[in-house]
């Protein structure tokens, strides 16, 4: 049908600009759609609203701007490339198609700025109302730079034309751009920020942030990929198509999986860590409680996952028991954590192992007011206030996306790596230790002030439980339950190493992996199994509370969970989940995608299951005449946006501590009552007749 040929000679415009074209809309596409994205622009308003003193939010900002201008300059140039080198023009025979030929490449030089202002109307939501009036002002902005980088791509256009007819410019628009001059620059600039991201993805990250380091990745291959695909030195092969095709092969082989864990090259022994219970057992001997008929508050902690904002919260709820009470860290036994709670719990213990211990007859008081020499939860904020995201993002688009082309590992090129580092580089510049650097198997003992770490992951082929601790889980009450010295005996590996491990969610971070052998064992994030932690801890009660019956002496369980998925209903009583009518927002493709939604939704529904059943089980112990606590923490939804991720802004944080700050009336709980929880496990410790 010779009138709808123009279509196909469409179709076949896009598809020689194939590169470009899908550039230019996944950026659209993920400005518009991506809710990460969202989050971090939200992050960098809030700060920049807020005037934060330490933030390089305003260069971030700027540089995103930056990043747009270089990617709408690229797709420009490579689209018009592109055309002339494989569209020949009697084939724009309509006027359509030649306004399609004239304007395609400021069209698709446009998508990044309308992608840029998606994000920032996303951005706004829940913003409060100085900081969504500067989201709107950048919007604008945004649409208003890009409408003018247009207007003088056209105005250049215009006049190119009149001289072409005048006869004063060659005919040939395309072979007086300077096509290979750019092309060189571009794979020099391409070279450059590999080089940066591979060697220093830190300060990549921090140059750029997560938005630029993102734009940046398409401003570096769009220019080889355009070229590969278009130009007359290579064969007229489907390029892209290999490129996949290799990588798949690489990988269906698993050649260059480069995602190993980490392991300490001088290995300690695991055979001679203590059982649970016994090591249970020798931690309440040292501490000797009087009067000894007294039961002794042990506190158990279940740590839920969350990215930054469960790390944030989780460190920020053991540091304000910390300075309320000195003494907590006497009291505090195990705390079982996932994902980013896992994470949380290994900074706080590792700025509980900069202390100093205080001798065995040394009583501290309780307050329930803070203590301000302390610090832990200023501590805390110092440590986990850094922007892990970008440099993470920084090593996935860069080094580690060229390690999937390769036939070989490169295990510095690990992303995984670059945040275990980035979580170690800022608890070293701010506590002044490199604890999270040593072994796991070696920083506890029994008169050590310190919790036994239960850091939970799944393990990929078996789909079990897999916990890494300074102690051996043996007991039989710890019901399908594996450890890493059950995969690797002679291996030893970092505290950071194994907390972030914990929390290896999907394409952010991949599986980790464990060599035995031959034997290769892949571990995901804990979250997979059940996403409280609330299980592990639940047998590490059962199990404690057996060994001090078997010493004679009675322990006070203080059993305390932190959630982190915000919620209205965050330290109420205790509410049955409502039948839901239906999806929250029509979701399509539901025949297919059903039940990949319903296993992912089960994991935050066995989580809940988990931590009620944590509750029923304390419950027990009390109707059962066993002093007792059950201690609930929740974020709860307020108007600043607490996002999930690995960045979180000055308001979120100051959010999330403003929830654990002491109510004026605990008697109705009603409402957000973590203050309540932090003085009700004060409370407990203070009321210890043998303090």
């Amino acid at each position: 049908m010779p009138r709808f040929r123009w279509l196909s000679r469409l179709g076949f415009m896009a598809y020689v600009s194939r590169v470009p074209t899908l550039a230019a809309l996944g950026t659209l596409f993920i400005g518009w759609r991506v809710d990460q994205i969202h989050e971090v622009l939200r992050v960098l308003v809030l700060d920049v609203d807020e005037g934060a003193a330490d933030s390089t939010s305003s260069t971030t900002l700027a540089a995103i701007y930056l990043s747009l201008f270089m990617l709408s300059w690229t797709l420009l140039f490579w689209t018009e490339y592109a055309l002339a080198k494989r569209f020949p023009r009697p084939l724009a025979n309509n006027l359509f198609l030649k306004a399609a030929f004239a304007g395609m490449p400021a069209l698709l030089a446009y998508l990044p700025w309308v992608g840029g202002a998606l994000a920032l109307g996303n951005a706004d939501e829940g913003l409060p109302p100085s900081a969504h009036t500067l989201a709107l002002v950048l919007k604008w902005t945004v649409v208003g730079v890009g409408l003018v980088c247009i207007a003088t791509y056209f105005s250049t256009q215009a006049r190119s034309a009149f001289q072409r007819k005048a006869g004063t410019a060659p005919r040939d628009a395309g072979s007086a751009f300077g096509q290979f001059e750019w092309l060189l620059a571009s794979l020099f600039l391409g070279l450059g920020l590999f080089s940066l991201a591979a060697t220093n993805p830190w300060k990549m990250g921090a140059w750029f942030g997560t938005i630029g380091t993102m734009v940046a990745a398409c401003v570096a291959l769009v220019p080889f990929l355009t070229w590969l695909t278009t130009s007359d030195r290579f064969p007229r092969w489907h390029w892209l198509t290999i490129l996949l095709g290799v990588a798949v092969l690489w990988s269906y082989y698993d050649l260059n999986d480069n995602h190993e864990l980490r392991e300490l090259s001088d290995r300690k022994s695991f055979v001679t860590a203590p059982a649970f219970d016994n090591a249970f057992q020798l931690w309440l001997l040292a501490r000797s409680p009087l009067p000894s008929d007294e039961p002794f508050p042990v506190v158990f902690v279940a740590a839920e996952g969350g990215g930054i904002r469960a790390a944030y919260f989780t460190a920020q709820v053991l540091a304000a028991f910390q300075d309320r009470c000195p003494e907590f860290a006497r009291h505090l036994f195990a705390v079982s954590g996932v994902s980013g709670g896992s994470v949380g719990a290994a900074v706080f213990t590792g700025m509980l192992a900069n202390l100093k211990a205080s001798p065995a007859q040394e009583r501290l008081a309780c307050s329930v007011e803070p203590d301000k020499t302390t610090g832990f939860a200023d501590g805390v904020e110092s440590v986990l206030k850094t922007d892990y995201l970008a440099p993470l993002v920084a090593t996935l688009l860069f080094p580690d996306a060229l390690q999937r082309f390769l036939p070989f590992k490169v295990p510095a090129w690990d992303r995984t790596r670059t945040l275990e580092r980035s979580i170690e580089s800022s608890f070293r510049s701010t506590v002044g230790t490199d604890f999270l650097e040593k072994s796991l198997y070696s920083y506890w003992s029994p008169t050590k002030n310190l919790p036994v770490l239960l850091l939970n992951s799944t393990h990929v082929a078996s789909g079990a439980r897999v916990i890494a601790s300074p102690v051996a889980l043996l007991n039989e009450r710890f019901h399908r339950l594996l450890t890493f010295f059950d995969f690797v005996p002679s291996a030893d590996f970092r505290i950071s190493t194994v907390a972030v491990n914990s929390a290896r969610f999907p394409l952010v971070t991949p599986a980790g992996v464990i060599l035995n052998g031959d034997e290769k064992h892949r571990f995901v994030d804990g979250g997979y199994f059940e996403n409280s932690g609330a299980v592990t801890l639940a047998e590490a009660v059962n199990v404690a509370m057996e060994a001090a019956r078997q010493m004679k002496r009675t322990i006070r369980p203080v059993v305390v969970r932190i959630g982190n998925s915000p919620s209205t209903l965050a330290g109420t009583a205790h509410h049955p989940p409502k039948a839901e009518s239906g999806d929250h927002a029509p979701m399509g493709l539901g025949e297919l995608l059903s039940p990949l939604r319903a296993m992912f939704n089960t994991r935050t529904a066995r989580g809940a299951l988990a931590a009620d059943m944590l509750e029923t089980a304390v419950t027990t112990l009390q109707d059962g005449g066993v002093l007792a606590d059950f201690v609930q923490f929740q974020i709860g939804v307020s108007d600043v946006q607490i996002p999930l991720g690995w960045q979180l802004s000055t308001g979120a944080r100051r959010a999330l501590r403003a929830q654990l700050s002491q109510p004026t009336d605990c008697g109705s709980r009603n409402g957000i009552v973590n203050g309540c929880g932090v003085v009700d496990v004060v409370q407990v410790l203070r009321d210890w007749s043998g303090r």
